[in-house]
């Protein structure tokens, strides 16, 4: 089952994420469009995650939802409250006792969600080719010509498997970060029957944030993540 939880990637010194903070200070996410002020994804990794590896905001967004979100329908197609969203970003960046509480009139799945979206809308555009020393221009086009070949009906299991190689040659942060976001899609699109929402239709609703991939990331997460030796789904 897709694990959607902080990265198993071991804190060796087992720091707690406040303590971590207090010794990292600074904004982990910008104002709207991540203009105010400009935050990278490196940067915000490195200031609340003490494996290095899942920027806070998408860790404990997608913990959160992985716990709460699962019952509910058209998830990340409903959006939350901005004005919320905007005060936890708020906290977030000052706080480091902050965190996400369980359900309530202001915790809810949508404005989680949001968070989640917002975070990932506010990087650079294709954040997730960075950080592996290759040229960003070049990993952008391959991971589009992988998709293309995939929408193309050309030969799945080939494709697929260079998906899988492309994910695993991707910078341990970026590779983690996808990870935690596939396995929260593919566990609601695993609930289909409650949550209504299917593979193709997250990668319409979220699919900008993760690039071409999306789709097959989500449906493909056990293969393209875990390491499983199951084939991949040959039908598509």
């Amino acid at each position: 089952m897709p694990n959607p939880e902080p990265s198993p990637v071991p804190n060796p010194d087992r720091v707690p994420y406040s303590e971590h903070r207090r010794a990292h200070p600074g904004p982990i996410m910008g104002g709207p469009g991540n203009k105010s002020p400009v935050v990278s994804f490196q940067e915000a990794v490195e200031r609340s995650d003490p494996a290095g590896l899942v920027p806070w905001p998408v860790q404990r967004g997608c913990a959160w939802l992985a716990a709460h979100g699962l019952q509910t329908e058209g998830i990340f197609r409903i959006p939350g409250s901005a004005k919320i969203t905007k005060q936890w970003v708020s906290r977030m960046n000052t706080d480091p006792e902050f965190d996400l509480a369980p359900p309530s009139a202001e915790f809810t799945v949508p404005s989680v969600a949001s968070l989640v979206v917002r975070f990932l809308m506010g990087q650079p555009s294709a954040w997730w080719s960075g950080g592996t020393g290759g040229d960003a221009g070049s990993i952008v086009h391959d991971a589009g010509r992988i998709a293309m070949a995939l929408r193309a009906g050309e030969d799945r299991a080939a494709s697929l498997a260079e998906a899988r190689g492309f994910v695993e040659g991707l910078a341990p942060s970026v590779r983690e970060t996808l990870r935690t976001v596939a396995g929260l899609m593919h566990l609601i699109a695993q609930n289909e029957e409650v949550t209504l929402m299917t593979a193709p239709k997250l990668a319409m609703c979220v699919g900008s944030t993760v690039g071409p991939l999306a789709e097959v990331l989500f449906e493909e997460y056990e293969y393209l993540f875990e390491g499983s030796m199951a084939q991949p789904n040959a039908l598509g």
